[in-house]
């Protein structure tokens, strides 16, 4: 394509970007839109291709240019590879977004925005930094900016933006980054019809960022989260759609979450319901519900399944989580739950529980790398499961007058796992065995506890404490028949030097416990 046409084409482009009507005047280009309004967009600068003139960097042309200018980049010379910084409120415009690249050469942000209302269109910008996380494919440190049909792909992180706000990112691919789009302060920003594919981290991120608008993308594979919001208030979040991903918040609060849709399901998100069914979802969200049932739902292929923040008296049975980060949280104050017979598989965190009181764990089966983890938690029943193959199978962490009956655990990295003052607690009538590591280890002040009546078997060791004492050992089977008193070796660690300990076993069990799940 000679020069001239190719300029013809890049004004058809602009054109098409605005919705406008008309070109005239000299050395500038003026365009008018549909209800008569007539807008100043200055000169066209070319980079690349082989017109007269044309820039050979991008910057230059960007230092040349006024506010109100196109640059607009030919793909003849691409990559370019530069780091660009765009200090005005002009416009970048690349010929295609699939061949007009800009590499970073993975040296800090590939493009930084510092002035207010900059536009940038059609490229593809990747290979940012790889080791500074607040080193972008796109920086934004300005507010009013347009980022559009661009595809920000291979960068620590695609599009940052600290403390800014009324920006708008629409009709980009965001793909293969660290994290797709991360919003930090940052406020009153429109996120929309955007693509993000197989980003390691999270897709979209907020963090204390309140007021944002979040509608009509498409998240898919990958991510550990779709979206993940931490202290964001105010958001919008509707008509999304996610794929082997989805949702989850901490301190966070909505104007709106609807009509989003997981793996092709209903995201449900409850807020102060009341005895309510819930018959079929790709992913569940409850905010200060009471009495709701979810039961015989496949919620795999999902960040987390369920998440329930203040729930009570409400019943999860029978469901299928199957690679999930997660299989059912929940949070703040949650009471008088029960969590039954559901199949659990391949999932970081199986069932976890924080500041909860009251809840019962029973009959379900965890299998390859799922745990029960249980945080600052009161009167936890955890009943009857059987887990094989799990990460820290049973996990209690400053939780208090619990109960660990009845279960089978087997071949995880850890049996069950104390720490941090998790006291008056039972372990009784468990069969743990085979663990890669300790069968029962208590750490950090997990004091007071009751361990009898378990099969404590082939761990490595079977048994361990760290600064904890007065724990009861009491007719545990070992493995084999013992006329003596079993030794449980420990360390109870000074300011000098550690000091070996041992606990007793005064009355070990001859015979191993039939114990049936």
């Amino acid at each position: 394509m000679n020069n001239s046409i190719k300029k013809g084409v890049v004004v058809a482009v602009i054109l098409l970007f605005v919705s406008v009507s008309i070109v005239s005047s000299t050395g500038t280009l003026v365009l008018k839109n549909s209800i008569g309004s007539t807008f100043t967009y200055g000169r066209i600068l070319y980079v690349g291709g082989s017109g007269p003139g044309n820039y050979t960097k991008i910057q230059y042309a960007i230092n040349d240019a006024g506010s109100v200018d196109t640059v607009f980049v030919f793909d003849d010379s691409s990559p370019y590879y530069e780091n660009i910084v765009i200090d005005k409120s002009l416009k970048l415009v690349g010929e295609n977004r699939n061949t007009t690249v800009i590499d970073g050469s993975g040296k800090g942000d590939v493009i930084r925005i510092i002035g207010d209302g900059a536009t940038i269109s059609s490229f593809t910008i990747s290979n940012g930094s790889k080791n500074q996380f607040d080193k972008s494919g796109i920086e934004i440190s300005s507010n009013h900016n347009i980022i559009s049909f661009t595809k920000v792909i291979d960068n620590l992180c695609g599009i940052y933006c600290r403390s800014f706000s009324y920006n708008t990112i629409i009709n980009n691919t965001i793909q293969n980054n660290g994290y797709g789009i991360f919003l930090d302060e940052s406020d009153n920003n429109f996120i929309s019809e955007n693509n993000f594919v197989s980003n390691e981290y999270d897709h979209l991120r907020l963090s204390s960022s309140d007021a944002n608008t979040i509608t009509k993308n498409i998240f898919k594979y990958q991510s550990r989260y779709g979206i993940y919001l931490y202290q964001a208030k105010s958001i919008n979040i509707s008509s999304n759609s996610f794929y082997h991903c989805g949702i989850s918040f901490d301190y966070s609060s909505f104007t709106d979450m609807v009509n989003n849709t997981v793996n092709g399901k209903p995201l449900i998100y409850m807020v102060g319901e009341s005895n309510k069914t819930i018959k079929e979802a790709g992913q569940v969200i409850l905010n200060d519900c009471n009495n709701i049932t979810i039961q015989g739902l496949d919620l795999s292929n999902v960040s987390y399944g369920i998440i329930g923040y203040n729930i009570n008296n409400c019943l999860i049975a029978d469901s299928t989580f199957n690679h999930n980060i997660g299989g059912i949280c929940l949070r703040t104050s949650s009471s008088n739950n029960i969590i039954k017979g559901n199949m659990i598989s391949y999932c970081s965190d199986a069932i976890r529980l924080s500041g909860n009181r009251n809840n019962v764990i029973r009959d379900n089966n965890i299998y390859s790398g799922g745990w029960i983890d249980v945080y600052q938690c009161t009167n936890i029943f955890i009943i009857n499961n059987t887990i094989i193959k799990g990460g820290w199978s049973v996990y209690l962490q400053s939780s208090t007058y619990c109960n660990i009956s009845n279960n089978i655990i087997s071949q995880g990295h850890f049996g069950i796992f104390f720490e941090f003052s998790s006291k008056h607690n039972i372990i009784s009538y468990n069969d743990i065995r085979d663990n890669k590591r300790h069968g029962i280890k208590l750490h950090s002040s997990s004091n007071e506890n009751i361990i009898t009546n378990n099969n404590i078997i082939d761990n490595h060791p079977n048994a361990f404490f760290i600064n904890s004492n007065k724990n009861s050992w009491v007719k545990n089977y070992w493995g084999k028949s013992r006329m003596l008193p079993k030794p449980i070796f420990g360390v109870m660690k000074s300011r000098v030097l550690p000091i070996l300990w041992i606990n007793f076993d005064w009355h070990p069990a001859q015979e191993p416990y039939d114990i049936g799940v």
